[in-house]
This record gives structure tokens, C-alpha cells and sequence, in this order.
């Protein structure tokens, strides 16, 4: 399972309110899919 959170709060600190985009691009480019997909795997094994 993977959640992003996109309140406000989330990404205020570090992007301006109209840097939700940047703010989402910025997540899915630091995530480990191989890592994601070990998990999931063993999951569903």
C-alpha cells in the first residue's frame, strides 16, 4: 500500500501552496519501486 498525504500541512514547510504538483513529482521520484515491489510480493505470497 502506498499513501501520500496533500493536505496542506504535508508540504507547506518545504513547497509554496501552488507547488502541490512539485510537492507530488518530488514523492514519486524518491520512492524505491523495487522495494515496493519485494513487499508487495511477499504480501501476496
Amino acid at each position: 500500500m502506498l499513501a501520500m498525504d496533500l493536505w496542506e500541512h504535508a508540504y507547506m514547510v518545504d513547497y509554496m501552496p501552488a507547488g502541490k504538483a512539485d510537492y507530488v513529482e518530488a514523492f514519486f521520484l524518491n520512492l524505491n519501486w523495487s522495494v515496493m515491489e519485494t513487499r508487495f510480493a511477499r504480501l501476496c505470497a
